[in-house]
């Protein structure tokens, strides 16, 4: 119900507009999405699928409205299905290092409610959110996603260069992005869930909110700016930044969280 087809309008910034059928070589690729729904707004809403696209596989992608009279929606994978005529090349895919500055500091594993704390950041929590959808600790991996997105908003605006927030983004692919389409879709199916009930989503809230905000220096942030550090910010962090604001700021207007 309520599920239509999309256009592709960009493929790694480069423009497709009006596209629904693409060939793309095979690895990583951000692609742009719009509904074919004729919706209400104005101003067409775009979702972004990362995809790290397989040799020979074709992916059948929709946009699935929350009702029939809605703007909104999300993007939907409705299968991965071999393309049977296409032969895979004996070429080995070249591997896209994850720089050291992002990479986990501690061991690869699904982090229990009990061990998340203040001193963990994204470059942990990330990777931690991948395992947990791995083995199948849905509820695990909702917590550890909903404290990494807090986390790495809180150290987007804290950290002055602006191009050092694409961290994130790096962090992401190399985790949860690199899971299959469907898992990707599976997960997101249960977060939308998680998040529509104000008493799930409230007890998430209460968890970070006794947690606190960020404990460590966002380094591995810092280090991935191109502008580096200045005279005016020597340690990459804004100054007189208000902790405690900024926290509250997300909390309310990000996690919708009651303060």
């Amino acid at each position: 119900m309520d599920n239509y087809d999309v256009t592709i309008v960009s493929i790694d910034g480069k423009m497709e507009v009006g596209t629904q059928v693409k060939n793309v070589k095979p690895g990583f690729h951000y692609i742009n999405l719009a509904t074919t729904k004729n919706v209400r707004s104005k101003v067409t809403e775009l979702r972004m699928l990362p995809l790290d696209a397989k040799e020979c596989m074709r992916y059948v992608v929709t946009a699935q409205h929350s009702n029939s009279i809605a703007d909104e929606w999300e993007v939907k994978v409705l299968r991965e299905e071999p393309i049977l005529s296409c032969t895979p090349s004996e070429k080995t895919e070249k591997v896209d290092a994850l720089p050291t500055y992002l990479a986990p500091k501690l061991a690869t594993v699904c982090i229990d409610k009990n061990s998340l704390n203040q001193t963990i950041s994204p470059v942990d929590l990330y990777p931690s959110i991948k395992q947990c959808i791995i083995d199948g600790e849905d509820e695990l991996a909702i917590y550890n996603y909903v404290l990494a997105s807090a986390y790495g908003i809180y150290d987007s605006k804290r950290v002055v260069d602006a191009t050092a927030h694409q961290a994130i983004n790096i962090i992401q692919k190399h985790s949860i992005w690199s899971l299959t389409a469907l898992e990707q879709d599976k997960f997101q199916q249960k977060l939308t869930a998680f998040i529509e009930s104000p008493e799930s989503m409230q007890a998430a809230c209460d968890f970070i909110q006794n947690l606190g905000k960020p404990q460590y220096i966002p380094d591995y942030m810092i280090e991935h700016g191109v502008k580096k550090l200045t005279e005016e910010n020597p340690d990459g962090l804004a100054n007189n930044f208000s902790e405690e604001s900024n926290w509250s700021s997300i909390l309310a207007t990000q996690l919708k969280c009651k303060i």
